[in-house]
């Protein structure tokens, strides 16, 4: 479910940078896309921290996994500023969504990942 999410979640970005810039509606439609595939790649995650982790250890392994996965956004939006002015909004958007599908699909292709939910709790 995570991946598959993932791949959703890409697949509104890669198909937003086609759009025109007539095509508001279409846009919002694939943002709404992208809002609605958050909750099944959240969700997931959120469970099997709880499932794998001491509950003793939960709010630190919690802290910890928030922090890296918040930290790159600054980043990312500074230099997706540089990428646009360079080759432009749509392109930035299908490339950056290409990205996202790459990785949600290579994430099927590793075992351990595909195993994650299914290993007992330590």
């Amino acid at each position: 479910m995570i991946n598959l999410a993932y791949v959703a979640l890409g697949l509104s970005f890669f198909l937003s940078g086609f759009l025109p810039s007539s095509a508001f509606w279409w846009f919002a439609g694939f943002v709404m896309l992208s809002g609605l595939a958050m909750p099944f790649f959240n969700s997931p995650i959120t469970a099997i921290i709880q499932r794998q982790v001491e509950p003793g250890m939960l709010g630190r392994v919690f802290s910890l996994f928030d922090t890296l996965s918040l930290l790159p956004g600054p980043f990312g939006l500074m230099a997706t500023g540089f990428i646009a002015d360079a080759v432009g909004i749509a392109p930035a958007f299908a490339a950056g969504g290409a990205l996202i599908i790459l990785v949600g699909l290579i994430s099927f292709c590793i075992p351990p990942l595909m195993r994650l939910d299914k290993q007992n709790k330590k």
